[in-house]
């Protein structure tokens, strides 16, 4: 597995500033954010330049409600590369939680004027606006706009863009569209032979089903 790559190559190097960041990036894929803060800090510790570790530690800091210690990476991340999409993303990510909506959205825009948008982070902020618990973060007329451009760009042919979308429409109470577009997204997911999403996206289908909402407690 990937987490036994990583550990199995710090067994042996255990100052490999990759590894420990790779493991940690692979840990917060994984929602275990505390295992991936500890090499996320052993990898900015050992090269303190990459902007990389600085956005993705920022992104775990996140995950935790740390938001000012997240501010302070993510900051620093950019600042180390100014081009880097993930970063400003992520700065849009912290700026709606934070309850800075118009420097939100300002770089979201920004992002979606971009050449080549960067599809994770678009969905990242589509996904919180959808299903955020909190009312003053949940935007789903714009979490809709947001997410049908990521279909668009991936041809609605993206699970992860369909849940977003279905997720968007479930929060305005248009069910039957969400259910459509979860049940797409279910068909594609189960081809891709990812149990982890396509039990997510059914267990979503099933609130769908009963007229419920999805709210991302994370």
């Amino acid at each position: 597995s990937v987490e036994t790559l990583w550990r199995d190559t710090l067994a042996k190097n255990p100052e490999c500033w990759l590894a420990h960041h790779n493991l940690g990036f692979f840990l917060l894929s994984q929602n275990r954010s505390p295992e991936a803060e500890t090499h996320l800090r052993a990898a900015l510790r050992l090269r303190p330049d990459y902007y990389e570790a600085e956005n993705n530690l920022g992104h775990c800091l996140m995950m935790q409600n740390r938001l000012q210690e997240a501010g302070q990476h993510i900051d620093r991340s950019i600042a180390l590369n100014p081009d880097c999409a993930a970063s400003r993303w992520s700065k849009a990510l912290l700026c709606e939680r934070q309850g800075k909506k118009e420097e939100a959205y300002a770089i979201a825009q920004a992002g979606l004027d971009q050449p080549a948008v960067y599809l994770d982070g678009l969905n990242r902020f589509a996904w919180l606006l959808a299903t955020a618990e909190n009312s003053d973060i949940r935007d789903a007329t714009s979490a809709e706009r947001l997410a049908r451009r990521g279909c668009e760009l991936t041809h609605y042919a993206n699970p992860y863009f369909l849940d977003t979308l279905a997720a968007s429409y479930a929060a305005q109470g248009r069910y039957l569209e969400a259910r459509q577009l979860a049940t797409r997204a279910l068909v594609i997911a189960s081809g891709l032979e990812n149990d982890e999403l396509e039990n997510e996206i059914a267990s979503r289908l099933k609130l769908y089903q009963s007229s419920e909402p999805y709210a991302d407690r994370g």
